[in-house]
């Protein structure tokens, strides 16, 4: 199960890169970055998401700083 929850994360981060945004972050992170700078297409995909599961994009947004954190440590044993 932890596997293919990873593929499917490596896959929104690959969807999202495609789109534009930076590699490594995935789109609900982006929505919630670009609704916090008072982007309309951020506000209203992050409403969306936060409807499905509460505080989606405030929950993606610490997610992925704790896969960047994890990803720092592996690859110089430094946090």
């Amino acid at each position: 199960m932890k596997y293919l929850f990873n593929v499917l994360i490596g896959f929104d981060q690959f969807c999202n890169t495609l789109l534009g945004g930076h590699p490594g972050e995935t789109i609900s992170a982006r929505c919630g970055r670009a609704a916090a700078e008072g982007k309309a297409w951020g506000r209203f995909l992050a409403a969306i998401l936060n409807r499905l599961q509460p505080n989606h994009v405030t929950l993606a947004e610490k997610h992925d700083a704790e896969r960047a954190d994890t990803v720092e440590y592996l690859e110089t044993g430094k946090t």
